[in-house]
């Protein structure tokens, strides 16, 4: 049976990622740049400060507590609003300053013909219906597959420092 999309999507974005970091970790200094991660959340625009708060100190009893204990913070958590989080890579070389958004580059990956804004702000709401997953990603099982995940992560990273190019030198 096959997966819907949404799915595909769903199992391809973690492992992606982390090859997308990987490749990022290796291509940065070869081409000059130097990098920092950060976490950013993005709540609910209707969020109050003490939601936010409460889901902190949920979050770090949850961290520290007895797993008899774990379900009930659980719990608690889930009647709070949950910010979306994203993960942006801050590039410097020779004062020049860029960055990525790492899901935008994450999406480049998994789907067919998405065009990242590697400097969007925040997650993109990705209309499912209107998407469609890289097949080369998948084997014949519907499987990922490790290999082509590679190979796309290396390419797309590739292509992203070479976004970063002066004209000049991205021609010689």
């Amino acid at each position: 049976m096959e997966q819907p999309n949404w799915q595909l999507v769903a199992s391809l974005l973690q492992p992606a990622l982390i090859r997308l970091i990987d490749q990022l970790g290796q291509q940065m200094s070869p081409w000059g740049w130097q990098g920092e991660y950060e976490t950013q959340e993005h709540w609910p625009a209707e969020t109050r400060a003490e939601q936010k708060q409460q889901v902190k100190t949920l979050r770090q009893q949850w961290e520290a507590a007895a797993p008899e204990i774990k379900p009930e913070l659980e719990r608690q958590l889930f009647e709070l609003p949950q910010p979306l989080v994203s993960y942006v890579l801050y590039l410097e070389r020779d004062g020049l300053k860029a960055h990525f958004n790492l899901w935008e580059l994450c999406y480049q990956i998994c789907l067919e013909s998405y065009t990242p804004q590697l400097d969007r702000q925040g997650i993109t709401d990705l209309p499912m219906d209107q998407i469609q997953v890289d097949a080369q990603l998948l084997d014949d099982q519907g499987e990922i597959d490790w290999n082509a995940l590679d190979q796309k992560a290396a390419q797309v990273v590739t292509q992203a420092f070479q976004s970063l190019q002066p004209q000049e030198e991205a021609h010689s």
